[in-house]
């Protein structure tokens, strides 16, 4: 990463860093090494972005571990939380609005569990349309193949909030914001 370092310290601009991580986990290897590309401006995908603050670059990275929970399960059933589940499912992922994104407009709810999707979709999880079928047999028969199904939100609630504009407290309701369910796609 010297020539990253090197380019960012002598501000040359339009440098991107590309890093693609196969949706399945079960390829995942430690300390696997990674391709860098250095992409040019004549791509049409590639518009230029105004610099609107002087921030160094960073990447934010996340990693889930397999750590247990401390409290008991009553039922499994229905459960689509279920660590016993490999394939693609819902996380929980609670979310304070002021703490964790600054918003201090909203009143209520402080927080709310939005919510995530992650995990592997293999063939029998991929049967919902035959784009993402056609998908999962091309990544089985090229596993180098950086195509592949991945696992999207399914099923999106509202979540109602209270606001206040002045003295005034008005209540509105925010769609999409809690996903329920995943599927493969």
């Amino acid at each position: 990463f010297n020539y990253l370092h090197d380019s960012v310290s002598e501000n040359i601009q339009n440098l991107k860093l590309g890093v693609h991580c196969p949706c399945t986990q079960e390829t995942f290897v430690a300390r696997e090494t990674f391709q860098v590309e250095f992409f040019s401006e004549g791509r049409g995908d590639m518009a230029r972005l105004g610099m609107r603050n002087t921030k160094m670059p960073h990447i934010l990275v996340m990693v889930t571990g397999n750590a247990g929970h401390s409290r008991r399960r009553r039922s499994l059933d229905n459960d689509p939380y279920s660590k016993d589940e490999k394939n693609c499912r819902v996380h929980q992922l609670y979310i304070n609005f002021r703490n964790d994104l600054d918003w201090k407009w909203i009143h209520e709810p402080k927080g709310y569990y939005a919510n995530f999707c992650m995990g592997p979709c293999p063939y029998i999880w991929s049967a919902d349309t035959h784009h993402t079928r056609v998908l999962s047999l091309y990544t089985q028969h090229n596993p180098g193949a950086s195509a592949s199904p991945c696992c999207v939100p399914q099923v999106l609630e509202s979540l109602p909030i209270i606001y206040y504009v002045g003295r005034e407290p008005k209540v509105q309701q925010l769609s999409n914001m809690i996903v329920k369910t995943c599927k493969c796609s």
